[in-house]
């Protein structure tokens, strides 16, 4: 009988609960085992294992003791495990099953900074501080810039470097949950479509704070940013080189987005000359205007102020300032300064300008390398 119970680990295992029920010490109550069934049966530990669980109340003797397989746990463990490995390593961990990959693409991506260029020849993603390149334009190779020591390239058979690029840059966006601080972004025009295709295969607008935005020729950038969550925007930084479009039709076009209305701070760098139409932009909470290789007159900052001051929306504009001493004493206006400021102490180049109908004002500061006309 004895035997043929040693042969039957679930009978073993149910011998051992009615010691414990009989509250025979753990000991004491594998030496009563090892004369029953023999000591080669099971080791004290395998014994003191079913022994305590038994005690904590665990009578299921059926229980497997097995370590479980990484893709048998549960999805929650396996989103604790891959959270703290850093981006490219859950790209590359989630191409190895079906169930890695519902896990990567589920769980929360904490990336604060994603860099995309894909302006010329290969394209390069920025995730925070690991840059991957995509070259090849039939087969793709993949792999990490500035590691130590180099690792040899990835090769994605059948597949161009832009394809599988917008491919892997998808996958984090695809997740409702995604923030991201930042995202800087540099793309051809002529690639751009491609490039848009993400966001239009998105069924919910992308969390971004700030976006920056690089443009050749045309208005790329209005391609992207209705697809962006306009209440989560803090700036919108646009770098704009050339353009075919008229200046007042491009720039009317980029002010009516709503996007660039809600955001706190819309800043645009550019070459524009003093006809630029700042009337554009009086429905935008913030803007900033910088030039790459020139500085307007005094006289076209004065009637930048002039017109922005109408805007019941504003709250921030800031421009370059040139010609500091023509600019000053047109303000000044020989002892009646313009929109019928007040200078908050000689020589303080900070001016206070009533606004009408309000017990709030301009605030005007000459002060600084830039001037900001801020209501208070």
């Amino acid at each position: 009988m004895a035997e043929n119970l040693s042969r039957n680990p679930i009978a073993l295992r149910r011998f051992i609960v009615y010691e414990v029920l009989g509250k025979v010490p753990v000991f004491e109550a594998y030496k009563n085992f090892c004369k029953r069934f023999g000591e080669d049966v099971m080791t004290y530990v395998d014994y003191e294992f079913w022994y305590y669980q038994a005690l904590h109340g665990e009578l299921d003797v059926n229980y497997d003791r097995r370590q479980p397989a990484l893709l048998e746990l549960p999805m929650e463990m396996l989103w604790s495990i891959f959270e703290k490995a850093i981006p490219i390593k859950r790209l590359i961990v989630r191409k190895v099953c079906t169930r890695l990959q519902t896990c990567i693409d589920t769980m929360y991506n904490k990336i604060d900074g994603i860099r995309y260029n894909s302006a010329y020849g290969p394209v390069e993603i920025k995730y925070e501080e690991e840059v991957v390149r995509y070259q090849g334009n039939t087969d793709c190779s993949v792999y990490r810039l500035f590691r130590q020591p180099l690792q040899k390239p990835a090769v994605v058979k059948n597949v161009d470097q832009v394809e599988l690029a917008i491919r892997d840059l998808s996958i984090p966006f695809r997740n409702p949950n995604f923030r991201l601080k930042s995202l800087d972004i540099h793309v051809d025009l002529d690639r751009m479509p491609r490039f848009q295709q993400i966001f239009e295969s998105l069924n919910h607008q992308l969390h971004v704070e700030k976006l920056t935005f690089r443009t050749w020729k045309r208005m790329e950038e209005t391609m992207i940013l209705p697809y962006l969550k306009s209440g989560t925007l803090k700036e919108i930084a646009i770098h704009m080189w050339e353009s075919d479009e008229p200046m007042r039709e491009k720039m009317s076009r980029l002010g009516q987005i709503i996007q660039c209305r809600e955001a706190k701070m819309l800043k645009i760098h550019g070459k524009y000359g003093d006809n630029f139409p700042i009337e554009c932009f009086l429905n935008c909470r913030g803007l900033t205007l910088s030039y790459f290789t020139s500085s307007i007159k005094a006289v076209t900052t004065i009637r930048f102020i002039g017109v922005l001051q109408t805007s019941t929306v504003l709250e921030s504009f800031l421009v370059e300032k040139n010609d500091s001493d023509e600019l000053l004493k047109a303000i000044r206006g020989g002892g009646r300064p313009l929109w019928n400021g007040v200078e908050t102490r000689p020589g303080s180049c900070i001016f206070k300008i009533p606004i009408a109908n309000s017990d709030k004002f301009w605030k005007l500061d000459l002060s600084g390398k830039m001037v900001h006309l801020k209501r208070q």
